[in-house]
């Protein structure tokens, strides 16, 4: 028996300040060969999952999101990189919120990373808070990743 496999898709494109989004629906159907066109068989056609993507719009050829990036949307055709100063821990992530502060950064209340300010320190990749320096010592930057870049005060 010979099958052929029909495959439609519809896309419409939407505006976004800083990139466009495609929005494609597909339409999948199998014919056997020598049967009038009526005589077929629909099944759904699915879209990439969240964390994937696929640059030709075909499902059986998704990509996870590379570590670094994300993708919160279905049928997506590309990964939204994380915000500057940021990684995911793992591939194939769905949130922004799945993004972490690299170490020397903070997540701020507007969900950004900034470095950690003088006299405070973070060793790892994550959202937590910096640390400060213990009594009696400072960093001499921005951005410290240790413990031992908290030197003493003079005096």
């Amino acid at each position: 028996m010979n099958l052929t496999l029909h495959r439609a898709t519809t896309c419409c494109f939407q505006m976004h300040p800083l990139r466009v989004v495609s929005k494609c629906k597909c339409t999948c159907w199998v014919q056997q060969q020598n049967t009038l066109p009526n005589a077929t068989r629909n099944f759904a056609c699915h879209e990439c999952d969240r964390g994937k993507f696929s640059t030709s719009g075909n499902v059986s050829m998704c990509t996870a999101c590379a570590m670094g990036e994300y993708q919160n949307q279905l049928g997506a055709t590309a990964c939204h990189n994380c915000q500057s100063d940021s990684w995911t821990l793992l591939p194939e992530r769905q949130d922004i919120s799945d993004c972490r502060c690299n170490a020397g950064f903070t997540l701020t209340a507007g969900h950004v990373c900034e470095k950690c300010p003088m006299g405070k320190f973070k060793p790892s990749i994550g959202n937590e808070q910096c640390q400060s320096c213990i009594w009696g010592s400072w960093t001499l930057d921005v951005g410290s990743t240790a413990v031992t870049q908290c030197l003493c005060d003079i005096g």
